[in-house]
């Protein structure tokens, strides 16, 4: 009896991470999309250990976000927010683009302001060429949904779709077996047998793939279709 509760724990432990973070990582991940370069640099300051390059954002985040400096110092490349003094707590995005001027990566940055009118530095990947801002809320404030990827192939969906729904009838397979040997005694065999039996695990299966599609659907959409009261989508 030991041994079915122990495979009953490990199919358990194997589908939550199949399903939770084997496939969405696999499948789900967004491509993004051609960013908006609203971003205007004026200023280049060559100083002593690097350089600093000055950034004027979207005029629509400028009365929250005055300007900010991307800097190369000690061989480490820094970000850095000039903001509004009424600006206490904030939260942004930043896209970051290489030398081919491809985004490799969006940061989320949420920061209660220490330093009135300064963000604290933020310590960005080397091959960081330059980046674009997009203001997310500030004091609460939302300001637009954000620059994550948005853009998932249709086949990667579908790939998602398929081996999820696989992996769903392997986990109420092996956890009737489980549940027959754990708890059908004499009877364990014929109830993996029986025809009712089979009845009742297509319907668990198909109730557990629908309820399976209704959260992936619901989890996509939060993550990438819902637009909060106010915000701004231009450029995504």
């Amino acid at each position: 009896m030991a041994l079915w509760v122990i495979v009953l724990i490990v199919t358990v432990a194997a589908f939550v991470a199949v399903r939770a973070f084997l496939l969405p990582r696999l499948f789900l991940r967004g491509e993004y999309g051609k960013l908006a370069l609203s971003d205007r640099g004026y200023a280049i300051v060559d100083e002593e250990n690097g350089r600093s390059v000055i950034y004027e954002p979207d005029v629509k985040y400028r009365k929250q976000i005055k300007k900010y400096i991307l800097s190369e110092r000690g061989g480490k490349k820094l970000l850095v927010l000039r903001l509004d003094e009424s600006v206490k707590h904030i939260d942004f995005d930043v896209a970051l683009y290489n030398e081919t001027g491809k985004v490799f990566k969006v940061l989320n940055i949420i920061e209660l302001i220490e330093n009135i009118g300064y963000t604290k530095a933020a310590e960005l990947p080397s091959e960081t060429a330059f980046v674009t801002i997009r203001l997310n809320a500030a004091n609460g404030e939302r300001e637009s949904r954000g620059l994550f990827a948005g853009r998932i192939k249709g086949g990667m969906l579908v790939a998602y779709v398929v081996l999820s729904c696989l992996a769903d009838i392997l986990c109420v397979l092996f956890a009737k077996v489980c549940a027959a040997k754990l708890f059908g005694g004499l009877f364990g065999e014929s109830f993996l047998l029986l025809g009712k039996s089979w009845g009742l695990t297509v319907a668990v299966c198909a109730a557990v793939i629908v309820l399976d599609v209704i959260f992936t659907a619901f989890v996509l959409w939060f993550k990438y279709g819902r637009k909060p009261k106010g915000a701004d989508d231009a450029g995504l």
